[in-house]
């Protein structure tokens, strides 16, 4: 696992085997954090999706940190036979496709062929997690055809199921619903850690010096620091912003009940800046939002008015 710091250097510890963070959590801590993890698995390719399993899940996953353990594989199949899960083809059926006659309806690999023919003297004995793994790739999918239906069936069960998932949630407007709809992965990454740069879809692998702040490409996923003087307020007061970059900015007051009171266009620079604002006196004493929108990042912080 690679891990990387901000400008894309090895962090000290450098990279780590997959099976030395077998259940290690006290890596997290004692070596970085999460950061260098999250940058190094956006630079990463991931392996092709193959029934070909690497040595440490094979070899040493479940045992203690660094020492030998059990074979996944092994497991994963001796789990569903144990279980009475049917074969590849039937669980294929079950899905609604059709059930294949041949290895070479399963897979275009010849090599790949030959060594289940080896295992399996007949494609209806084959297990389903060998055959899930095996199938050819759908167009623009890294799985095949009976796993992509599979996770679709699991994933809406998970989703239909769950009375906390925000489209089943009725607290939620439907503004509020689209609003996560349209929030990236890479989003959520960048409002949570220290990471200040990232590609907008994470699942596409980019080498960190192709990243660059000054060419972000997206706006709204990094939060601004904003800090409001005085607070409470009378009618003056100072809004602290701190920016990665340049920008104009959109400044907006709402009211408890989400009405937009005040708008105004600011310019901020890279770092800190301070910049001074007048409340109406028009406005009644209580609670407001002050919103801060650019395409360097957002920010919001709640302005208590006064009499």
């Amino acid at each position: 696992l690679m891990r990387f710091e901000e400008n894309g250097d090895d962090i000290t510890f450098g990279a780590i085997d997959l099976r030395d963070g077998f259940f290690k959590p006290t890596i997290l801590k004692d070596e970085g954090g999460i950061e260098p993890f999250l940058r190094g698995l956006a630079a990463q390719e991931h392996q092709f999706v193959d029934p070909m399993i690497m040595n440490d899940l094979r070899n040493f996953l479940f045992g203690p940190p660094g020492a030998g353990g059990i074979d996944l594989l092994a497991v994963n199949i001796a789990r569903a036979r144990e279980r009475g899960i049917s074969d590849y083809n039937t669980v294929r059926t079950d899905l609604g496709l059709s059930a294949h006659t041949s290895l070479s309806d399963l897979t275009s690999n010849v090599e790949l062929q030959t060594k289940l023919a080896t295992v399996y003297t007949d494609i209806n004995e084959i297990d389903p997690w060998i055959g899930f793994m095996s199938e050819d790739h759908i167009n623009d999918a890294i799985i095949g055809e009976g796993l992509n239906e599979l996770f679709a069936l699991q994933f809406g069960f998970l989703r239909d199921g769950d009375r906390y998932y925000y489209e089943n949630d009725p607290a939620f407007s439907a503004t509020e619903i689209e609003t996560i709809k349209n929030t990236k992965l890479s989003e959520i990454v960048l409002r949570n850690t220290s990471i200040e740069t990232l590609q907008e879809n994470v699942f596409d692998a980019v080498p960190r010096e192709e990243l660059a702040v000054e060419f972000f490409p997206f706006a709204g996923v990094m939060n601004m620091k904003l800090k409001a003087y005085p607070n409470p307020v009378q009618k003056y007061f100072n809004i602290q912003i701190e920016a990665r970059r340049p920008s104009t900015a959109t400044l907006r007051i709402f009211d408890a009940g989400g009405v937009e009171v005040e708008s105004q266009a600011i310019q901020i620079t890279r770092g800190t800046s301070t910049h001074s604002f007048e409340l109406s006196d028009a406005l009644a004493s209580g609670l407001y939002v002050v919103s801060l929108q650019s395409d360097a990042g957002n920010g919001e912080l709640k302005l208590i008015k006064t009499k």
